[in-house]
């Protein structure tokens, strides 16, 4: 979007607000006389703006350039903020290492302006306990403690004050497991294993939020829906649609395409991942491709042997491994190899996502001009290849990862852009996310 049109937009819309926008390239900054300064952060969120909700405006959004930020925040770049007649609510937390161990998380709530008659009660938190509160004007502070239930505690408040000045906001960026532990989320009658994938920067310098990711491949619950456990076959033979299907049906979502490039850029540069344990010596592991066994592997029952079913080990062909590593010590399976896996993203027809059409090229090929799938190494060095061939009838659904028998081709960055939705097949499967 060209500078001025944002400008318009903006000034057309919020010109009652005594907004004044600036932009450059990099930074694109929001000023509001009655809240300091506000900044884009690189994570999308959803914001609001004089009672209108706009969803992913930009790849970035909103925060205060505040002392209330901590640039070294990972796991909590995503703040939830609400600007409404020049009246701003900003909810934030400085935990860097969520996990559900953790004697207390400590939650900021900050005003544009000095309020009266905020009180403790205005505060709902759910799946922990409120604790300590205190605060006048326009700051005001609580801890959330005794972490109970499933899936990650949420801070809400509801306030109308004097003035017509409202605060209706749901803060639900609070993620566990960042010390890299299996996070758990009850999916029916099943204990599902996620693990906490960091926020991660994509190679074209957009951000991936932070988000939970299934350790393993889906397998079928037996109702129609996923389940992410140990000791498990994956369900195969499923369509694009299908496989959409079986993770909603549960809570869940099928991986979406930024973020399986989130996994991939995160893994790439861990060193442990890595033949000779430095990222860029050796090869990235790729997973089961060798075809030795020919056929699709069970999840493992525990982490202690990133080998389990292929007959390799660390000094017979190390680049077997199936396990990877994330920066923040989680362990995931299969993203590279055993098995392909559906991807939440259409490639229309007539279009060519990748910018080749050809069967089977390097990842960092010249030839491939979306930058956001590139990267500086080649199918030599574990990578895996790309395959997008170009349909003017068809639609295809990405795949990623290759099968046990896809070979130099298989790899946590291969892409396969040959098969439309409704195709499945004995090695295709898919990963759940929430």
């Amino acid at each position: 979007m060209k500078n001025s049109l944002i400008v318009t937009f903006f000034c057309c819309i919020f010109c009652n607000l005594s907004f004044l926008i600036a932009e450059d390239r990099q930074n694109l900054k929001l000023y509001d006389s009655a809240f300091q300064k506000f900044s884009l952060c690189d994570t999308p969120e959803r914001f609001y703006l004089a009672g209108i909700n706009i969803e992913n405006w930009s790849s970035q959004s909103f925060k205060p350039s505040s002392p209330l930020h901590n640039p070294k925040q990972d796991v909590f770049g995503e703040k939830y903020l609400k600007i409404s007649n020049n009246f701003a609510c900003y909810i934030s937390s400085t935990r860097e290492n969520p996990t559900k161990s953790i004697a207390a998380i400590p939650i900021t709530i900050q005003f544009s302006e000095a309020v009266v008659g905020f009180v403790e009660g205005d505060v709902t938190v759910t799946r922990g306990t409120r604790s300590g509160f205190t605060g006048a004007g326009d700051v005001y502070t609580f801890n959330i403690t005794d972490l109970t239930g499933d899936g990650n505690p949420t801070v809400a408040i509801s306030k109308t004050f004097a003035a017509g000045k409202v605060v209706s906001l749901n803060y639900t960026h609070i993620l566990l497991g960042a010390d890299g532990s299996d996070v758990t989320f009850t999916e029916g009658a099943f204990e599902s294993k996620y693990v906490l994938v960091p926020r991660t920067q994509l190679p074209d310098s957009s951000w991936v939020p932070a988000f939970y990711c299934g350790k393993f491949v889906a397998a079928n619950n037996g109702a129609g829906g996923a389940k992410t456990v140990s000791a498990a076959t994956p369900w195969v033979s499923i369509n694009w649609t299908s496989a959409k299907t079986a993770c909603t049906s549960v809570g869940a979502s099928m991986i979406s395409e930024d973020q399986w490039l989130a996994v991939a850029n995160n893994v790439l540069n861990v060193n442990s991942n890595w033949t000779e344990g430095t990222k860029g010596s050796g090869m990235l592991f790729r997973g089961h491709s060798d075809g030795d066994p020919a056929n699709v592997l069970d999840s493992p029952n525990s982490d202690s042997d990133g080998y389990v079913g292929t007959g390799n080990s660390s000094g017979l062909g190390p680049e077997q491994c199936r396990m990877k590593t994330l920066s923040n010590t989680a362990k995931i399976w299969d993203i590279g190899g055993n098995i392909y896996q559906w991807v939440d993203q259409i490639q229309a027809a007539n279009e060519l996502y990748t910018g080749n059409n050809a069967v089977w090229t390097e990842t960092n090929a010249a030839a491939i001009t979306n930058a956001k799938i590139k990267t500086a190494y080649t199918s030599g060095e574990g990578v895996g290849q790309i395959s997008s061939v170009l349909s003017v009838t068809e639609s295809r659904a990405f795949l990623r990862s290759g099968d046990f028998s896809t070979d130099i081709f298989a790899g946590s960055f291969l892409l396969c852009l040959e098969f439309q939705p409704t195709y499945s097949d004995v090695f295709i499967g898919f990963r759940c996310v929430r």
